[in-house]
């Protein structure tokens, strides 16, 4: 949480990650923190909607001084969605020790705490990066999930997207079996900051999921199923979410 974050944000041993864009980065963020926006670890080919490379993402973390054993808080505006997206990202490509500070720069600001405007390029790092399957699911990997009882699709779409009312690709409705948890659903709203439920909140929500089942998260573009993905690892579920999602499957 944000007290957590402050009391630390100095540490040598903790490298702060700010997921947002670099003009709003160069303007003020925490103190230490490295840029990495978020959209710079998408595709850069012709599926932008995908994860980046691995040749890209290392190239990222090694520009940004992190070691494969250091501590990473990622944050973003407030959305939860861009740092969750960062988070998948990290663990995804191997990092072990990376969490999300909850509520994000702007319940930073709103809490008067200090804020700088010097860009942090630290010293490469020699970042070695390995891919965790378990992580990520393929278009394959989801397609063989439909008819598989041991494995829960969630789509954290809207309901209007969910039962095909509308959709950003070319079709309409889901992928067969899934069920539809809206990714609003694990917030509270508050003054107009957005935060994480209560775990026994979190837990309620999916409750009719068996933590013995696997579970694939997938929304459009990957930063909503993300954020359900953050969650379903903080409850103990063994997830992953689709690189694609709907923008491949539609």
């Amino acid at each position: 949480d944000i007290s957590w974050m402050y009391a630390r944000h100095n540490s040598k041993y903790i490298h702060i990650i700010d997921a947002r864009n670099p003009a709003h980065y160069a303007f003020q963020h925490i103190g230490g923190a490295v840029n990495i926006p978020v959209d710079e670890t998408f595709s850069t080919g012709e599926r932008k909607d995908f994860v980046g490379r691995i040749k890209s993402i290392n190239e990222i973390f090694n520009k940004s001084g992190i070691n494969n054993d250091d501590g990473v808080v990622v944050y973003d505006d407030g959305s939860f969605l861009d740092a969750a997206r960062l988070f998948w990202v990290f663990e995804i490509f191997g990092h072990k020790k990376v969490s999300i500070m909850d509520g994000g720069f702007s319940l930073w600001l709103e809490k008067h705490l200090p804020t700088d405007n010097k860009e942090v390029t630290p010293k490469p790092s020699s970042y070695i990066t390995t891919v965790s399957p378990a992580r990520l699911a393929t278009k394959f990997r989801t397609r063989l999930a439909i008819d598989n009882p041991y494995v829960t699709i969630v789509d954290a779409r809207t309901p209007s997207e969910f039962f095909g009312i509308v959709s950003r690709a070319n079709r309409l409705g889901h992928i067969p079996g899934s069920i539809n948890v809206p990714v609003t659903n694990n917030f509270s709203q508050a003054n107009g900051f957005i935060s994480l439920k209560s775990d026994s909140e979190l837990a309620s929500l999916y409750s009719d999921l068996k933590v013995a089942k696997k579970v694939i998260t997938y929304c459009n573009r990957g930063k909503e199923s993300a954020a359900t993905y953050f969650v379903l690892r903080k409850l103990g579920y063994d997830v992953s979410a689709y690189d694609g999602s709907w923008m491949e499957w539609g």
